[in-house]
C-alpha cells in the first residue's frame, strides 16, 4: 500500500498531498504534459518556459473550499464532500485547485473510494481540457487507519515546498 501525507502551507494554509514522499504534483506534471505539448501556445514556448508552466499549475485547496466545520476536509478527502468540489457525473472529487487560488480555474479531480480497510485514488482528470479524459496517474491505495490519521493531523509548513 501507499503512504499519504497531508500538511498545509502558507498563511492562506492550502492543503497540499505527498504520496510515498513525494509531492503528488510531481507525478502530475509527467501525466498533463502530453494534454499540454498537443496545445500550439504550449510548444511555441521555451524549455524553461514550458517547465515553469507544468510545475505551476496545481495548488492546495483551502479551508474555505472545504466550507464550515472542522471535519469538512477529512470527510472531503475520503470522498464523502458532495458540494461544489464533487463532480457527480463522474463521481469524482476536487484534489487540487488552480496555482492562482481559484479552484475552479483549473481543478484536479480525481476518484475516491474508501472501503473500511482502504482509501483508493484513482481516475484523475482535468476537466477543462480537451485531453479531459483520465490521465495516466495512480491508482493509489492507502491504508484507511493511516490516512485517517495523516488527513486528521496535517503537518503546517511556512510556505509551499513545491514553489
Amino acid at each position: 500500500m501507499r503512504r499519504i501525507e497531508f500538511f498545509t502551507y502558507g498563511v492562506n494554509r492550502r492543503w497540499g498531498i505527498r504520496v510515498d514522499g513525494t509531492d503528488l504534483r510531481e507525478p502530475l506534471v509527467e501525466a498533463v504534459r502530453p494534454a499540454w505539448e498537443a496545445e500550439e501556445f504550449f510548444r511555441e514556448k521555451s524549455p524553461q518556459e514550458a517547465e515553469e508552466f507544468l510545475r505551476h499549475q496545481y495548488g492546495g485547496l483551502t479551508a474555505l473550499d472545504f466550507g464550515e466545520g472542522d471535519d469538512r476536509a477529512a470527510r472531503h478527502f475520503l470522498g464523502e464532500g458532495r458540494g461544489e468540489l464533487w463532480d457527480g457525473a463522474t463521481g469524482t472529487t476536487v484534489v487540487l485547485g488552480c496555482v492562482c487560488g481559484v479552484w475552479e480555474c483549473g481543478p484536479l479531480y480525481a476518484r475516491i473510494d474508501a472501503t473500511a480497510d482502504t482509501v483508493t485514488w484513482s481516475g484523475f482528470r482535468m476537466p477543462y481540457r480537451a485531453a479531459g479524459d483520465v490521465l495516466p496517474l495512480g491508482p493509489y491505495v492507502f491504508d484507511r487507519g493511516a490516512y485517517e490519521r495523516a488527513v486528521n493531523h496535517p503537518g503546517h509548513l511556512a510556505r509551499d515546498p513545491w514553489a
